[in-house]
């Protein structure tokens, strides 16, 4: 019987999760910083992250469909390269409109940590078991 070999993408599914969970989650720890070299508000900073952790919800009925239609990989690694480009924007945000931008395309690319990292964990998981 053969087995087939998972791509080192999904078995090193931990540290994808944990790039864009951290890259987007820790930002309050720097609010303080932005306040002072922005025109910002706390409560704009605070409208823009609650925008963003929305858009992961609903960003999961964008990025499920086509992940599991057309392959996880190529859905991880564009939502991977998103938030990164996402984020170095979001670093020249000075105003309000550039800010709630940067925190809603984050959200958008970033949910798929939300959605397709449970089914890569049950593959990886699971599919040893199914072949036996």
């Amino acid at each position: 019987m053969q087995h087939d070999v998972l791509s080192p993408l999904f078995q090193t599914n931990g540290s994808y999760v944990f790039t864009i969970g951290i890259s987007s989650a820790a930002i309050y720890s720097v609010f303080g910083a932005i306040l002072e070299e922005t025109d910002l508000t706390l409560g704009d900073l605070n409208a823009g992250t609650g925008y963003m952790f929305l858009l992961f919800g609903w960003g999961c009925l964008v990025w499920q469909p086509i992940g599991l239609t057309y392959g996880r990989r190529g859905m991880l690694l564009l939502s991977l390269l998103g938030t990164v480009a996402m984020n170095c924007w979001a670093a020249n945000a000075r105003t309000n409109g550039t800010w709630i931008a940067t925190r809603c395309l984050i959200g958008f690319f970033g949910s798929p940590v939300e959605s397709l990292a449970e089914v890569v964990v049950a593959d990886v998981v699971c599919l040893p078991f199914q072949l036996i």
